[in-house]
């Protein structure tokens, strides 16, 4: 898998979710079906899998390992951490960015 000719660069903070979507959004696409399209497992990407989020970091050329420490990641059934914050699944809405980057 190769980096794609019109990523764009991850911002600061971006969460995966967030970044594939405008990863897709250049190519008029949904983040669910470039993540189709190109081998990642959209589910998995929204539960912080690591494994996904590392294929889209590679689609985009970004650092995995900033990409990574954006996820929000499934710890437990119905948690969820994002940048050492812990929260509730029903308390967020994972499959779209409704707040404010540099509110978290």
């Amino acid at each position: 898998m190769a980096k794609l000719p019109f990523a764009p660069a991850h911002l600061p903070f971006e969460p995966p979710i967030a970044y594939a979507s405008r990863i897709a959004a250049a190519y008029g696409l949904e983040a669910r079906e470039l993540c189709g399209d190109q081998g990642v497992r959209f589910p998995r990407l929204v539960r912080g899998d690591q494994a996904a989020i590392k294929r889209l970091a590679k689609l985009g050329g970004a650092d995995p390992d900033d990409l990574l420490s954006c996820a929000f990641a499934r710890q437990r059934q119905f948690e969820i951490v994002h940048r050492g914050q812990t929260f509730r699944r029903e308390d967020l809405v994972l499959d779209r960015l409704d707040v404010c980057l540099h509110l978290l």
